[in-house]
């Protein structure tokens, strides 16, 4: 049967090829159009004699393209400025891109590791030896070479370089999914090294001590009289003993909570010997989002045959948290929203607080979410709230005609051809250069609708379950 199968899985394998080299032509024709709109820019901003040098134009091309395909203008931005370097600066890299020898990948491995050169001569010498290896290896093999071969042929030393460098140190968080994230922060390797091991060894430390005290209480355990024929002590079940033993963390665990209670609790020890963690540190503004049936009794609940599902806690400007941990903020904030809304639309209709004075900005916050850019997920506390119809031209301070948006796009707003017009319900629409609307409804009207479950789809509960059947200890989210 192997004997049979070797032709067509060859014929397979080369039918792969040809399709990942269409795929990285592709790539390439992707480059040459972002650059070609970037061009564009360049001369409308030239024609029009434009004092910023053309940065709001860029700006305003990489929006037009952002809102087309549904990305992040940054992202579009990042991906113009590669572009550019691509065919600008390595030509024969982009050829080889659009004959499909490498990939987007090998492209962008090239052009990162070469982005240390200058000299026009000596990018040209690098990218000629870095595509031989390019065009035979994997990326990951490639990487390591490349900077390898962009340091041979640099103009300034690594010493120099490393000085400016160190400027550009920052930490920076990047969403992940199930309420995770990465905290990233770029630092002179030297320290990230010795950050990593001092982590490390506290955290060989602290397994010992937690490997000692579970071994310490499994010998006590077993120790005791057990009934004949139970692995567990007399009067105890298999299933206490295991909910009562001690958990021993992995050390990529400990690192993780030890890094933590370091940047997060005054006292580190005193956080270890509590119990409580780096989340103590943590001061919650609450908002409790409410249906408005439960204020006006306006609900229907005839139809038993779908559920309404309770959206989960969410974290300004990362989304969905689990339960334990936004009831723990919860109970140590000091400042509480009550957001009204209409489950059938999303519509906040009503911001209820312990600071009346403040209520207009409390109701744009829990409408708005973050920036009202298209794809943009800036929190609202790093915003401006922003008149649509400007103040001075007559547009009024209400609901109906102020948004959040982060500085990026205020300025993007008022300094760019974007437009933007605003309806009673939040809905914003944006009209790029090119007069394509994108309209941007409130991120509230998104998030906080109703979402029907067919029973068959829910949850079991805990009545639900038969007899003898164990609950997954997963708890009702918080009404916020």
């Amino acid at each position: 049967m192997a004997d049979l199968a070797a032709p067509a899985y060859a014929i397979l394998a080369a039918s792969l090829v040809k399709i990942r080299a269409q795929i990285n032509t592709l790539h390439a024709a992707e480059a040459a159009l972002l650059v070609l709109g970037d061009e564009l820019a360049a001369l409308v901003a030239a024609r029009h004699g434009h004092t910023d040098h053309g940065e709001f134009e860029h700006r305003a091309v990489a929006a037009e393209f952002a809102a087309a395909v549904h990305e992040s203008d940054r992202t579009m931005a990042g991906r113009i400025s590669r572009a550019r370097t691509l065919v600008e600066h390595y030509p024969t890299v982009m050829a080889a891109l659009t004959a499909g020898r490498i990939s987007q990948a090998h492209a962008t491995v090239i052009t990162d590791a070469g982005s240390i050169l200058t000299d026009p001569q000596s990018r040209a010498g690098y990218a000629a030896a870095v595509l031989e290896v390019a065009e035979t290896n994997t990326v990951g093999r490639l990487r390591p070479v490349a900077r390898e071969f962009a340091e041979r042929f640099a103009d300034r030393t690594l010493d120099d370089r490393h000085r400016e460098a160190r400027a550009c140190r920052m930490v920076r968080v990047v969403e992940l999914g199930d309420g995770m994230a990465d905290l990233t922060a770029t630092l002179p390797a030297v320290y990230a090294s010795g950050i990593k091991d001092r982590l490390t060894q506290m955290a060989r430390l602290v397994k010992q001590h937690e490997q000692a005290r579970a071994d310490d209480q499994a010998h006590n355990v077993s120790g005791l009289g057990t009934e004949p024929g139970s692995g567990a002590p007399s009067g105890e079940s298999e299933g206490e003993s295991a909910a009562t033993a001690p958990t021993v963390r992995s050390m990529d665990q400990i690192r993780a909570d030890l890094l933590t209670d370091l940047l997060l609790a005054s006292d580190p020890n005193q956080a270890a010997s509590s119990g409580l963690t780096g989340i103590a540190g943590i001061q919650a503004r609450v908002q409790v989002i409410v249906p408005k049936e439960q204020v006006s009794n306006d609900g229907d609940s005839s139809d038993a045959n779908v559920t309404s599902h309770v959206p989960p806690a969410t974290l300004a400007g990362y989304g969905p948290i689990d339960t334990d941990t936004a009831r723990h903020l919860a109970g140590n904030a000091t400042h509480w929203e009550e957001v009204t809304v209409d489950p059938d639309t999303g519509t906040v209709l009503s911001v209820d607080t312990y600071r009346p004075n403040t209520k207009l900005r409390q109701f744009l916050r829990a409408r708005d979410l973050h920036c009202r850019f298209p794809g943009c997920h800036t929190p609202t506390a790093r915003c401006d709230i922003d008149h649509t119809l400007d103040a001075a031209h007559g547009g009024p301070t209400t609901s109906t005609n102020l948004a959040h948006l982060c500085r990026r796009h205020h300025t993007l707003k008022h300094h760019s051809r974007w437009t933007v017009t605003q309806t009673r319900d939040g809905t914003l629409t944006w009209t790029s250069p090119a007069g394509t609307p994108y309209p941007e409804r409130a991120p509230s009207a998104v998030r906080f609708r109703r979402v029907s479950i067919p029973p068959s789809r829910q949850p079991r509960t805990r009545e639900s379950q038969s007899p003898g059947e164990t609950s997954s200890g997963a708890h009702a989210p918080p009404p916020f």
